[in-house]
């Protein structure tokens, strides 16, 4: 719920800054306006081959009633829009006549005064022939006190819709902050495209892939709507605005049903619709390659290429229909909160999908505003479906870390079970080898220590003691393996005073020994029985191996207790060896051991040389092992 009413404050918020971007309002003139709506006339000329001079010359009869939001739909014909003004003004009248739409092939424009060149401008000619640069087309009108003007506008665009929404705009408009707005504006989306492309590359999955090719689209489908991606970034690539479009927009559909179908997955119980969605792709593609053949070729004839974009049109929505069913489908099973959300946004992308489609064919008149709008609800769109994709993978990221927390529970289990199993395995095999193997050995050295007081004294009686003293020796041996097992210091006492024990068996040894332990006052407290065990050995071990190897006559021991690690350092002054390649010869058979334990108890072991001679040996794992 806490999620679903932030969803809901981020939609409205980005929505009214939208508006406050998008919308703008135009500077009016009210008796012109007037005068233009209640005079446009259009005209079809259905070859195309009207001259300007005949158009001038034909009655107004010949002339149908128009409006000022044509909206021709999908044609091949050539149209002609006639208007007249007449300056009731006492003042000279400078004006500017706005055709709000970017996306007509070729337009030219005249006066009733031949003596006045024509404008040919459109998007079929690069950027440079626009009276004003400016992403909708600008065309000059000039009255003088009292006079009366006609204006023609021949208007061509082949294999697609046609439409012409007309206003009268005072010749102060500030066109140009205007542009730069709009540039701006779109300059913060692509901005947003970095970031999201920086964000397919972090996280390589085929979702947010999917997900970034569609937003890469619309956003050059929104710029496009607008004129910016032939204004600002290929002025003189005429084939940009004039297919750019139509590109930008069929490939976003195929990308957006990608998204959806891996972002619920597939369901082999929707085949038909399965089906359907791949053949609308599929046209897609289709539509796409001929838009370039007949672009760059001219192979294709208008009416097939404008056929197959109606076509293509219709199917749209109707794939949008088909992905809401499947979302719905998809948040009945799994009742998921971002399957509803883009359920949602789906939904809503319906509206301005049918409403493209009504543009198409000419249903519903063309205002200069829907552009806007169109870029608003796209927005709208991205923005949502990001916010989205932030909480499905927060919401994966959160399973992730309670399933890495649980593995390392289960990890630290099993190596308390292990090492709990090695340290009752040694006590078991301790107390085998001393309460079994050990009395045995005893008793036959009593009985063998009986049998020698009966002997004469000779080869045999000397034989019997040389036996006894084998047995004795033997004994010593296991008695010293059973305590190394399972040290009876370490069972009954502090880990500090075993090794304290230690220290003084060794120095009691080896006279020559220079042995100093050091370690944290409070070190003892909460050390469970198998940090003490595996302390204990390592510290026995590392003993062992200098008095073996290093030929050392000084040893220091530090214990201590530093944030959450438990750390050993262990530091003599005898000779030096290559840690690495000890472990990695297979040499160091007791370092191996070490390293081992340490990696069991999650820690580390290393060994390093000291300045002064000598090494240094660190072992290190976490107090709560």
């Amino acid at each position: 719920m806490q999620y679903s009413r932030a969803f809901i404050r981020a939609m409205f918020s980005v929505f009214f800054v939208s508006i406050s971007l998008v919308m703008y309002s135009k500077n009016e003139l009210t008796w012109a306006n007037n005068q233009l709506k209640n005079s446009i006339m259009t005209y079809e000329d259905k070859e195309g081959n009207k001259s300007p001079e005949s158009m001038m010359q034909l009655p107004e009869s010949e002339f149908n009633p128009g409006n000022i939001h044509l909206n021709f739909g999908f044609t091949t014909s050539t149209w002609w829009v006639k208007f007249t003004l007449k300056n009731e003004t006492s003042d000279p009248a400078s004006m500017l006549l706005n055709l709000s739409n970017g996306h007509i092939h070729d337009i030219r424009y005249y006066t009733s005064d031949s003596q006045i060149k024509p404008i040919i401008t459109g998007n079929h000619y690069s950027f440079s022939t626009r009276p004003y640069k400016f992403t909708e087309y600008l065309f000059p009108i000039k009255l003088n006190p009292q006079e009366t003007s006609s204006y023609y506008l021949r208007l061509e665009k082949k294999g697609g819709e046609l439409n012409a929404p007309l206003q009268i705009l005072s010749d102060h408009f500030d066109y140009v902050s205007q542009f730069n707005r709009w540039n701006l504006f779109f300059g913060s989306t692509f901005l947003y495209i970095l970031i999201l492309f920086i964000t397919v590359c972090i996280i390589r999955s085929r979702v947010i892939l999917y997900y970034f090719i569609y937003a890469c689209c619309l956003c050059i489908y929104m710029a496009s709507v607008k004129g910016i991606t032939f204004s600002a970034l290929w002025p003189e690539q005429i084939w940009v605005q004039t297919n750019v479009l139509e590109l930008s927009k069929h490939l976003a559909n195929i990308f957006y049903i990608l998204f959806v179908l891996k972002f619920i997955g597939w369901n082999p119980a929707n085949a038909a619709i399965n089906a359907f969605l791949k053949s609308s792709m599929i046209i897609c593609g289709l539509n796409i390659l001929c838009r370039l053949i007949y672009s760059w070729t001219g192979w294709i004839p208008d009416s097939f290429m404008m056929r197959f974009v109606q076509l293509t049109a219709l199917i749209l929505p109707i794939a949008d229909v088909c992905l809401i069913y499947l979302l719905y489908q998809s948040w009945k099973l799994n009742k998921k909160p971002e399957v509803m959300w883009l359920l949602l946004i789906t939904a809503g992308l319906f509206i301005p999908l049918a409403f493209l489609v009504s543009l198409h064919f000419g249903w519903i008149p063309a205002l200069p505003v829907y552009p806007n709008l169109l870029v608003i609800m796209f927005l709208i769109e991205i923005i949502c479906i990001s916010i989205i994709i932030i909480y499905r993978y927060y919401e994966l990221y959160t399973k992730e870390i309670h399933h890495l927390r649980e593995i390392t529970t289960l990890r630290k289990k099993a190596v308390e079970n292990i090492l709990l199993g090695q340290e009752e395995e040694r006590i078991r095999i301790a107390k085998d080898l001393h309460d079994g193997i050990s009395l045995s050995l005893a008793s036959i050295r009593m009985r063998l220590s009986s049998l020698e007081n009966k002997i004469e004294p000779g080869v045999q009686k000397n034989l019997v003691t040389d036996l006894i003293s084998q047995i004795g020796n033997t004994s010593h041996e296991v008695r010293s393996i059973s305590h190394n097992l399972a040290p009876l210091s370490l069972q009954h006492q502090e880990l500090t005073k075993a090794i304290e024990e230690l220290v003084y068996q060794i120095e009691l040894v080896d006279s020559n020994m220079d042995i100093e332990f050091n370690y944290s006052p409070d070190i003892n407290k909460s050390l469970s029985a198998i940090l003490k065990q595996n302390i204990y050995q390592t510290v026995k071990e590392l003993f062992n191996n200098i008095l073996k190897y290093a030929k050392a006559t000084q040893i220091k021991v530090r214990l201590v207790h530093e944030k959450d690690q438990l750390q050993l350092e262990v530091e003599d002054n005898g000779m030096i060896y290559d840690y690495n390649k000890s472990i990695g010869n297979g040499n160091g058979v007791g370092l191996a051991s070490i390293q081992s334990r340490a990696t069991l108890l999650n820690g580390k072991f290393d060994a390093f040389p000291r300045k002064d001679g000598g090494m240094l040996h660190l072992f290190s794992i976490p107090y709560s092992a």
